[in-house]
């Protein structure tokens, strides 16, 4: 044949099929002419396009779509074209048809950041270190102070706020840390003698926090204190939150001798803490 007309409108020897459908072809020369006829069937590439990673903060679960326009094959054993999933991982996808061939992955990170990551409130004790843990170890962590690891150590009291991000998951949380004596047996000071004649000193027994001398255990806060005095047979005489002034009752005084006291403390560094010992009473 010299010259050819497609159904299409096409002289060409050959033509490129874009759409199903039936095409016919006539071819000419001096002499005669034949005609034929074809139907084309147009097979689509068969494609996958999924995000290369997909975050989902709410703890799941994830909506994937392949977006493929074949037979569907997930690695978790779904062929649907979307599928559901509750966990993290890598997730692959086939499609097929009868010409093409085509996969795709996508990491799936499902997170459950908590909005509580630490304490509302927390007590530094005087002398006792002191360390913020979030309840989450993954992310990035940005502390109000500057610091940028997941510990932070304290030591002053005061607002706190730390900003964590994880793969773009965010959530900020503070806490307010108040300052309390930590007291304990190494800063505690018990005297072993009192000596009640009116001159100002050592006129009561009264256990001491070292670090402040001039105020009573008792008054400081956080601290629980209890004072029990008893005589040589083990007969209770005082019980008291702060002190003895070895006064009876109306103000009638013990004579001198030595007394037994038992003290008691729970403060923020340590609970039920108990001290024994003797206290040598000297009147003049």
């Amino acid at each position: 044949a010299e010259s050819f007309v497609w159904s299409t409108g096409d002289t060409t020897q050959t033509l490129a099929a874009t759409e199903n459908g039936i095409y016919s072809i006539i071819g000419f020369n001096e002499f005669c002419s034949l005609s034929l006829e074809t139907e084309i069937e147009v097979i689509p590439y068969a494609q996958i396009n999924m995000l290369d990673t997909l975050v989902d903060c709410d703890g799941g679960p994830v909506l994937l779509w392949a977006g493929g326009n074949g037979t569907m094959q997930w690695s978790s054993g779904e062929q649907e074209a979307a599928i559901s999933v509750a966990e993290s991982g890598w997730y692959t996808c086939q499609t097929s048809n009868s010409c093409f061939t085509d996969k795709d992955s996508t990491f799936v990170a499902v997170l459950d950041v908590p909005d509580d990551l630490i304490p509302d409130s927390m007590t530094l004790c005087t002398g006792i270190p002191l360390t913020l843990y979030p309840t989450y170890d993954q992310g990035i962590f940005s502390w109000s102070t500057g610091d940028t690891l997941r510990e932070l150590p304290i030591e002053e009291p005061g607002e706190y706020t730390l900003h964590l991000n994880h793969m773009g998951c965010e959530t900020d949380d503070t806490t307010f840390i108040k300052l309390e004596e930590g007291v304990n047996a190494d800063n505690l000071l018990i005297p072993n003698v009192i000596s009640p004649n009116n001159d100002g000193l050592n006129e009561v027994f009264r256990p001491q926090f070292t670090r402040l001398p001039e105020q009573e255990v008792c008054s400081l806060p956080g601290v629980n204190s209890r004072i029990v005095i008893f005589n040589r047979w083990g007969e209770q005489l005082h019980e008291d939150p702060c002190h003895w002034s070895a006064l009876r009752a109306f103000d009638e005084p013990y004579d001198s001798g030595i007394y037994y006291y038992i003290i008691q403390l729970n403060s923020c560094a340590v609970s039920n803490m108990e001290f024994e010992g003797t206290l040598h009473l000297l009147r003049q």
